[in-house]
């Protein structure tokens, strides 16, 4: 009985003892292939490469470009991420779908204050509100490409930063 006591201790100690020596060389193996990326790295990356809008300009690294009168210069930098890209399709849509829709609208507006008829210029005014509902989720889908890119170009830059 003793005896069974004894040898329970020791296989305890024992396998206490080999695991302990197992997991610190396995903490070692670890912290030794580990790769750290720091925070000023990070916000570098996010300085130099991410976009915010600025009225009918954008700015990335510092520097303020124009958008260009289509916004083709903004959107062609978003073709640096693929969900942003998406995002920009669904943009460019939208605003497709407005642009005929206001010029519609402003024509017949126009033509009806030309010719005095009030009423007419309120049945213009519904393609107008149209447009700008059509604008408004434009803006969004826009916002959200600024947002993708932005976190991919982080992502990305990180990840070209461990190898």
């Amino acid at each position: 009985m003793q005896s069974k006591k004894l040898m329970t201790l020791f296989l305890m100690c024992f396998s206490t003892a080999l695991f302990s020596q197992t997991l610190n060389y396995t903490v070692d193996t670890l912290k030794s292939k580990e790769q750290f990326i720091s925070l000023d790295s990070l916000k570098s990356i996010y300085e130099r490469e991410a976009i915010y809008l600025q009225g009918t300009h954008y700015v990335k690294g510092g520097e303020k470009f124009a958008q260009g009168i289509f916004q083709e210069k903004l959107l062609k930098e978003f073709s640096k991420s693929e969900e942003a890209k998406i995002e920009v399709q669904k943009f460019k849509r939208l605003k497709s779908l407005s642009a005929p829709l206001l010029l519609i609208a402003t024509i017949g507006v126009t033509s009806s204050i030309a010719v005095l008829n009030p009423v007419l210029s309120l049945v213009f005014l519904i393609p107008d509100f149209a447009a700008l509902y059509f604008d408004i989720k434009a803006v969004k889908h826009l916002e959200k490409a600024r947002w993708l890119y932005n976190r991919d170009v982080v992502i990305n830059g990180a990840k070209s930063m461990l190898k």
